[in-house]
């Protein structure tokens, strides 16, 4: 675990990887904020609640895959998480 990382990477983060799905680019697409979950997959924050709700939904796959148990404990709810969608 590095440093600055609370959590130390997360499972999405590889997966994120896997699928060839830039960070950024997945983010914009489903109204994430991009530094929140940036954060999150490298595990210097928790799993937001908001992003614990959104992200199994969007990529198929359950949330305990995604983060590891002491990220979806920590995980408080927070305003900046999601971004409203403007279309």
């Amino acid at each position: 675990m590095s440093g600055n990382s609370k959590f130390g990477r997360q499972p999405i983060h590889a997966l994120l990887r896997e699928r060839r799905w830039p960070l950024t680019t997945f983010a914009i697409q489903h109204g994430i904020n991009q530094d929140h979950l940036r954060n999150a997959t490298l595990g210097r924050i928790a799993a937001s609640r908001e992003l614990q709700d959104v992200l199994p939904g969007v990529l198929g796959v359950p949330i305990e895959e995604l983060f590891t148990p002491e990220s979806l404990r920590a995980g408080n709810h927070s305003k900046i998480a999601l971004k409203p969608v403007y279309r």
